[in-house]
């Protein structure tokens, strides 16, 4: 094997093999760019790093899955977001509808491209909004939007929150864990590219 091998695996496609000196064990990575790859360290043969993969392949499998989701996501959503004040508008209007059909109150919106949040309450209830929010499915766009207006009254994610949030999104802890499969650099790349 020289510095990097490819090898089809039946079910999960092209797995990149690249041997590495600093490795201590083997490592699986599943990236946007890179695909698929497999570092194996020192003393580890090829066969052995492609019988661990196929053990990990519904682990990979799983990872692949909401990578394509992601990108289908970023690909559909891409002509909306580069529309800035288009975009804009859709997140203000649903945020407007939600508040008002559930009877929040909030002092001002503002829609930005953050790098690290999907969205922020203030204390005096001014709620910030990611650009990026509408690269996500709508459930998790709503999820997010309840998330801040929850906060206008309640300013902390005590038990109490989650079981407010509950009441306009049905299982919040699972909304939540569902948002964090997509990683907000990973659509920021995308709305850059």
């Amino acid at each position: 094997m020289t510095n990097s091998d490819k090898i089809f695996i039946e079910g999960i496609g092209n797995v990149f093999y690249l041997k590495s000196q600093k490795a201590r064990r083997i490592r699986i990575s599943v990236q946007p760019h890179n695909g698929i790859c497999v570092t194996i360290p020192k003393g580890i043969s090829i066969i052995s790093a492609k019988n661990y993969v196929v053990l990990k392949k519904n682990w990979i499998s799983k990872k692949v899955k909401v990578l394509e989701e992601l990108k289908k996501f970023a690909d559909e959503n891409t002509t909306t977001i580069s529309d800035y004040k288009k975009a804009r508008k859709i997140l203000i209007n649903r945020l407007q509808f939600l508040a008002k059909k559930h009877d929040f109150r909030y002092s001002r919106v503002t829609i930005r491209n953050q790098k690290t949040r999907w969205g922020s309450c203030s204390s005096k209830n001014n709620i910030n909004l990611n650009i990026n929010l509408l690269k996500l499915p709508p459930k998790l766009i709503d999820y997010v939007l309840f998330h801040e207006l929850v906060h206008t009254y309640i300013k902390n994610h005590s038990k109490i929150f989650w079981q407010d949030l509950d009441k306009y999104v049905g299982n919040s802890k699972s909304l939540d864990n569902e948002l964090k499969k997509y990683r907000l650099e990973y659509l920021k790349t995308r709305h850059d590219s």
